[in-house]
């Protein structure tokens, strides 16, 4: 029984120190990172509602915040990629340039089940980097949707009810509905 014991404590001991030299190795490779860095999206969402054999056209644009010379790669996402097309696929950003625009073509089909279904704009960041050091890089991503909403059939609301104080006591409401 005291051998089980002693076992037992070792495994703390063991366990405490493999948590103590992961936390520090962990602190090293973050003091370690490069200064980061940041990349916008806009718009986040455009909701447009669905029209058969329509073909949607839209542009998001990426913004350069910190003004840095990099590359974005582009991607298509979500269940309405397959029809969709994205123009240009790789972005080189100078620094001086602020943002630049892709655009999003999707060729809605015959058919879509009720509801919401989308395409997912996914903009990679690639921070510069040389060969000639080691070091450790993040990949920054974001993303803006284009979402489509098939409406149900027939007579039905989806409705949202927001109520606001206003300063002199009274209340008011926002309703917003949609089929």
């Amino acid at each position: 029984m005291l051998r089980i014991w002693d076992t037992m404590q070792d495994a703390k001991r063991l366990l405490s120190w493999t948590v103590k030299i992961s936390l520090i190795g962990l602190f090293v490779v973050l003091l370690f990172l490069p200064s980061a860095f940041a990349i916008g999206i806009t718009p986040a969402l455009i909701t447009v509602p669905y029209e058969q054999d329509r073909e949607l056209c839209h542009s998001f644009t990426i913004v350069n915040n910190e003004h840095r010379a990099y590359r974005v790669e582009l991607f298509l996402g979500g269940d309405l990629a397959s029809f969709g097309s994205l123009e240009p696929t790789t972005i080189e950003f100078r620094a001086d340039e602020e943002q630049q625009t892709v655009g999003v073509c999707v060729s809605l089909p015959d058919r879509l089940s009720v509801g919401e279904h989308g395409v997912t704009v996914t903009a990679v960041s690639s921070p510069p980097f040389s060969q000639d050091t080691t070091s450790v890089v993040a990949r920054l991503a974001v993303m803006g949707t284009l979402r489509v909403l098939v409406a149900f059939e027939g007579a039905y609301v989806e409705s949202e009810l927001a109520p606001h104080e206003q300063s002199d006591g009274s209340v008011s409401f926002d309703v917003s509905m949609r089929n």
